[in-house]
């Protein structure tokens, strides 16, 4: 499948598995999600996303300027919101290749695991 519109600079990949699992890294509990897409025209290409699930403190983006103080102090709200970490995977989960869907699996697993054991700088 294609979107033809030169906007558009890919073909369109499907979401075939989704995986959840807490990580607690220093004490911290860190849920994540991975994401694994692939090609809707070429069978063997995947992408792969991983997400992190974390807090933030958010206000809205609306006139602030209009609100009363209670108003304003009243709008802030703790929001549980994915933020992406497909970095920390390597660039070359953006389009790789496997054999099919499990080996996809298997590869974002296996250096997701690599990326867990290197040691960290603090």
């Amino acid at each position: 499948m294609q979107i033809d519109h030169p906007a558009v600079r890919s073909v369109v990949f499907e979401m075939v598995k989704t995986l959840e699992f807490d990580l607690c890294i220093k004490g911290d509990l860190s849920p994540a999600r991975l994401e694994i897409f692939r090609s809707t025209d070429q069978p063997n290409r995947y992408r792969c996303r991983l997400w992190e699930r974390n807090l933030y403190h958010l206000k809205p983006t609306l006139n602030l300027d209009a609100l009363s103080e209670e108003e304003f102090a009243r709008d802030f709200s703790d929001e549980e919101v994915l933020v992406e970490r497909t970095w920390e995977l390597s660039e070359r989960f953006l389009d790789f290749e496997a054999a099919n869907e499990s080996d996809a699996i298997l590869q974002a697993v296996a250096n997701f695991e690599a990326h867990l054991s290197r040691p960290t700088t603090t």
